[in-house]
C-alpha cells in the first residue's frame, strides 16, 4: 500500500493537513490551496491513523465543490475512499432527516390538528416558499401583497430561521416594539410551518433547523457523534448560526462533544451576511474552542504579484477581521487597468473588444475571460454587447434548469407521485394542462380538505363528497387523482426515473399540451432534456454512484422504501446555478460576483465600479455593510490569474432616463504602482489613453448623496438578494443634500393626506429628492420632498 505523499504541500498546508485531533481553524487566503488541505486532511486521517472512511464528515458550500472533493479523496487513496461522507449543509441534512424524520417535533394547527414529517418529505424551493406565502397573506389573512410583498415577508422567515428564532420569537419582538409589519410577518409564519407540515414538506432553511431539533435528541446526537468523530468543513466564513449549532452539538466540548473540528475559511471572502452568515463566528471560533489550533495559508498560487498587492490593499481598509496578507511567488505581471466609459454601452464594447483582440493576438479561448457584476440586472449590454460580435456566452446565476415554468410543471407530478399530501405540487399539477378545474372549484375543495383534515389529492379522489362542484369537475378531480395513483403504483416498484417520466408525458397529455404553447420548441427541448437527465441519474443510481445514493441513506443503511424517485426529486431541490458551471465550455462566463465565488479565471473584467451600484448606495448606512460589500470587491479581483480590469461609466440608464456617475470609492484606494488608469477616447475611437482621477476624492466612509437603504442590515423590512438589488445613482451635482433636511432613513413621519409612516429608503429621481414611506394605513408610497410637507415626529 502507497503512502500517502505530503511533499507536494507547503509547511503551513503541512501544519493543517498533519494535525490528528482537536479543533483546528484554517485561515486559507485565495488562492492558497485551501481545496488540497481538506483533502489531503480526509486522506491522511485515513491513510497515516487508520479512521473509517465512514467516521469523517467533509461539508462544502456547493455541490460541485462536494464532487471536486470526492474525487480528490478517491484519486488519493483508491477504494480506501469508500464511505467517506462529502456534501453540502442541506444535502447532507435532507439525507439525515430522511433517517431521523421520527425525531421531528409535530406541529399542531389552529384547528387542534397536529401534522408529522415523514421520511418521504419534499424539498420547497424559494418559489414553491413564496407561492405558499402569497396565497396565506391574500387567502387567510386578507393583507395586501403590495404592502406584504411575498419574497420580502418569505425573506424574513428565512432570515429569522437561520438564526433559529420561531414565529413565536418574532411576535415577541414586534409586541415589544409595537411593530405592526413584524407582527403580520408573525402571523404569516406561524401558517407558513402549519402549511408546510400538513404538505409533508420543508423549505431550504427546515432542512438546518430541523436538523438541529434531531441532533439536540440525546439519541440522536450520541449516533451522530460516534458515526462522524471527525468533521472538515469548508467556506466556514459562510456559515449561519444554524449549521453552527449542528456543528456544536456534535464537537462542542462543553457540550460532550469529541472536539475534532477542522474548519477552513477565510474572513476576508464573507459575502453571504445578506443570506444569514455570520462572519462572526470564524472571528471568534477560537473563543468558542479554546484548545483549537490557528494555521495562516497565505501563499497565493492564482494570481500576478501586481493583483495580488491589489487586493491586499483593498481588504486593508476593513477593520472586523483577523489580519493576513496574500504573497506570491509568481511574476509581477500586468498592471490592473482601471477604465473610464462614456455609459454602460460603451462599457459593453470595450469588454467586447478586449475579448476580440486578445482571442486574435494572444490566441486565448473564450473561456478564460470572464465578466463579473454586482447585480444581475446588469448583463443586458454585455448580453447585448456579445451577441451583436457573435461570441459565445454563459450566464450563470440566471434562472436554474430546475427552475424553468415547464420543467417545474413535469416535475410537480413527480412531486405529488413521492408525496400525496404536497399540497402546492398538487396546486401546480392540476391547473396543467387545463382540465375544466377553475379556481372556484379548487378553492371548494381547499376548503373541504381543511375542514377534513386531508390533503388536495385525497380530496380529489373523494372529490364525489365535496359539495358545490359540478359534475364535470367531479370527474375530472377523480380522473386526475387515479392518474397519479396510477403512477405512484409504478414508481413504487423502483421503476427508473426516465421511463416513469415518459410513461407520465405522454399518457398525461403534457407532451401534446407542450406542443401547444408559445415557444414550444424551447419548452419541449427543456423535457427532453429533463428526460435525458432522468436516463443519466437512473445509471448513476444502478451503478451504486455516491452522488445520487448519498442523497438518501448513508452508505451503511439499507435504503428500503426509499425510492430512487426521492433522490432525483432531492437532486433537483438541491442543485444550485453554480453547479452547473461547466469550465470546459468554450463561452464567455457572465456572473455576480457572488456567484463567482471559488471560481477562477485567467482574464477577469468586473463593471460598473461607481457609487450605488459597487458599492450600493445602502451599503453606507451600516459600517458592517460597507466591509461586506468591500469584501465582495477583494473576491473579485482575486478570481484573476493574470489580467483584470476594472469599468466604469460616467452615465448609466436607471428607469428609463440617464443618470451621472462617479467612480465607486474602492478604486481610489488601489495603489498607484499597481494600476493603469484608461479613458478610450470619444467618437467611436476606444484607443486607450491616460487618465487622472477626475474630481475631487471624496472619502470613501460616505457617499456625497445617502442612496436607497434596503434588506442589507435590516430584518424589519426583510433580507433579499442583493444581487437583485435595485441600484440608483447619484452624484454630489444631481441634488443638493440639503434637500433632505431633517427627513432620514427611519426616521416617522406624518403626511397630511396618508397619515404616519417610517422612512424606508431615499432617492433621487429628476432633480427632486424623494423619500419611500411605509405608511400605516395605505401602505408604501413614494413621495417628493419639497410637495410632501412631512412632519418629523421624532
Amino acid at each position: 500500500m502507497t503512502r500517502l505523499d505530503l511533499s507536494s504541500l507547503n509547511p503551513p498546508q503541512r501544519q493543517a493537513v498533519e494535525h490528528f485531533a482537536g479543533p483546528m481553524l484554517v485561515l486559507a487566503g485565495a488562492g492558497s490551496g485551501k481545496t488540497r488541505v481538506l483533502t489531503y486532511r480526509a486522506a491522511f486521517l485515513v491513510d497515516r491513523h487508520g479512521v473509517a472512511p465512514s467516521n469523517i464528515l467533509a461539508v462544502t458550500f456547493t455541490n460541485k465543490a462536494a464532487d471536486e472533493m470526492r474525487e480528490r479523496i478517491a484519486a488519493l487513496l483508491g477504494v480506501r475512499a469508500h464511505g467517506l461522507q462529502v456534501g453540502t449543509f442541506h444535502a447532507i441534512a435532507a439525507r439525515l432527516l430522511r433517517r431521523y424524520a421520527g425525531y421531528l417535533q409535530p406541529v399542531r394547527d389552529d384547528k387542534g390538528q397536529v401534522h408529522a414529517w415523514s421520511s418521504t418529505f419534499q424539498i420547497y424551493d424559494a418559489d414553491d416558499a413564496e407561492r405558499v406565502v402569497r396565497r396565506i397573506l391574500v387567502d387567510d389573512l386578507r393583507l395586501d401583497p403590495k404592502r406584504f410583498v411575498p419574497r420580502s415577508v418569505h425573506a424574513t422567515i428565512s432570515f429569522a430561521k437561520n438564526h433559529l428564532r420561531t414565529a413565536a420569537d418574532l411576535a415577541r419582538d414586534a409586541d415589544l416594539s409595537g411593530d405592526h409589519y413584524l407582527l403580520q410577518v408573525a402571523r404569516v409564519f406561524e401558517r407558513y410551518e402549519w402549511a408546510l407540515a400538513r404538505a409533508n414538506a420543508l423549505d431550504f432553511d427546515d432542512l438546518l433547523i430541523k436538523l438541529v431539533e434531531v441532533a439536540r435528541h440525546e439519541g440522536v446526537r450520541v449516533r451522530l457523534r460516534e458515526r462522524f468523530r471527525f468533521l472538515l468543513v469548508d467556506e466556514f466564513q459562510d456559515t449561519n448560526p444554524a449549521q453552527y449549532a449542528f456543528l456544536r452539538e456534535l464537537a462542542a466540548p462543553e457540550r460532550g462533544g469529541h472536539g475534532n473540528l477542522f474548519v477552513v475559511g477565510d474572513d476576508d471572502q464573507s459575502i453571504y451576511r445578506w443570506r444569514g452568515a455570520d462572519p462572526s463566528l470564524i472571528l471568534r471560533f477560537d473563543e468558542d474552542f479554546p484548545t483549537a489550533v490557528v494555521v495562516k495559508l497565505e501563499q497565493n498560487y492564482r494570481s500576478t504579484g501586481r493583483i495580488l498587492r491589489a487586493a491586499n490593499e483593498i481588504i486593508r481598509h476593513n477593520t472586523t477581521r483577523r489580519g493576513k496578507t496574500l504573497w506570491t511567488a509568481n511574476p509581477e505581471g500586468e498592471s490592473v487597468r482601471i477604465v473610464e466609459l462614456a455609459d454602460e454601452a460603451a462599457e459593453a464594447a470595450w469588454i467586447v473588444e478586449e475579448i476580440e483582440r486578445a482571442r486574435r493576438e494572444e490566441g486565448r479561448s473564450l473561456r478564460d475571460f470572464a465578466v463579473l457584476y454586482r447585480t444581475n440586472a446588469q448583463s443586458r449590454p454585455l448580453e447585448e454587447a456579445l451577441r451583436r460580435a457573435g461570441l459565445p456566452y454563459r450566464l450563470i446565476g440566471g434562472v436554474r434548469f430546475y427552475e424553468r415554468r415547464e420543467v417545474k410543471d413535469v416535475l410537480a407530478y413527480l412531486r405529488l407521485v413521492a408525496n400525496p399530501k404536497d399540497d402546492e405540487a398538487f396546486r401546480r399539477a392540476i391547473g396543467w394542462p387545463a382540465r375544466g378545474i377553475g379556481d372556484k372549484t379548487l378553492e371548494a375543495v381547499a376548503r373541504w380538505a381543511e375542514r377534513e383534515g386531508v390533503g388536495l389529492l385525497e380530496a380529489a379522489r373523494r372529490a364525489s363528497d365535496v359539495p358545490d362542484l359540478r359534475p364535470s369537475a367531479r370527474q375530472a378531480l377523480a380522473n386526475f387523482a387515479g392518474a397519479i395513483a396510477k403512477w405512484a403504483a409504478v414508481a413504487a416498484q423502483g421503476e427508473r426515473i426516465e421511463t416513469l417520466l415518459r410513461e407520465l408525458l405522454t399518457d398525461g397529455g403534457l407532451w401534446d399540451a407542450l406542443r401547444l404553447e408559445d415557444d414550444a420548441e424551447d419548452r419541449l427541448r427543456n423535457i427532453d432534456a429533463l428526460v435525458a437527465g432522468a436516463a443519466d441519474f437512473d445509471r448513476l443510481w444502478e451503478s451504486g454512484d455516491p452522488r445520487v445514493r448519498g442523497l438518501l441513506v448513508d452508505d451503511e443503511e439499507d435504503g428500503g422504501a426509499l425510492r430512487r424517485l426521492d433522490a432525483f426529486l432531492a437532486q433537483a431541490a438541491l442543485l444550485a446555478s453554480v453547479d452547473s458551471y461547466d469550465p470546459t465550455a468554450d463561452a464567455v462566463v457572465l456572473m455576480t460576483l457572488h456567484a463567482a465565488k471559488g471560481l477562477e479565471f485567467d482574464v477577469v473584467f468586473i463593471a460598473g465600479l461607481e457609487e450605488g451600484i459597487f458599492p450600493l448606495g445602502r451599503a453606507y448606512d451600516e459600517p458592517e455593510d460597507l466591509e461586506e460589500e468591500r469584501r465582495l470587491f477583494y473576491v473579485g479581483v482575486t478570481r484573476a490569474r493574470h489580467r483584470l480590469a476594472l469599468t466604469w461609466a460616467r452615465r448609466r440608464r436607471r428607469g428609463g432616463e440617464w443618470l451621472p456617475s462617479v467612480p465607486s470609492g474602492f478604486l481610489q484606494a488601489l495603489p498607484d504602482d499597481v494600476v493603469e488608469r484608461l479613458r478610450p477616447g470619444d467618437a467611436g475611437d476606444r484607443r486607450p489613453r491616460p487618465w487622472s482621477w477626475a474630481g475631487p476624492r471624496r472619502s470613501v466612509e460616505r457617499p456625497a448623496l445617502d442612496v436607497r437603504r434596503g434588506a442589507i442590515g435590516s430584518a424589519r423590512f426583510g433580507w433579499m438578494d442583493p444581487d437583485e438589488a435595485d441600484c440608483e445613482v447619484a452624484s454630489a451635482s444631481f441634488v443638493d443634500t440639503d434637500a433632505w433636511g431633517p427627513i432620514r432613513v427611519g426616521v416617522e413621519v406624518e403626511h397630511p393626506q396618508f397619515g404616519r409612516g417610517r422612512v424606508r429608503a431615499l432617492r433621487a429621481r429628476g432633480g427632486d429628492a424623494r423619500a419611500v414611506i411605509e405608511f400605516e394605513d395605505v401602505g408604501e408610497k413614494t413621495v417628493v420632498l419639497r410637495y410632501a410637507n412631512l412632519v418629523v415626529l421624532e
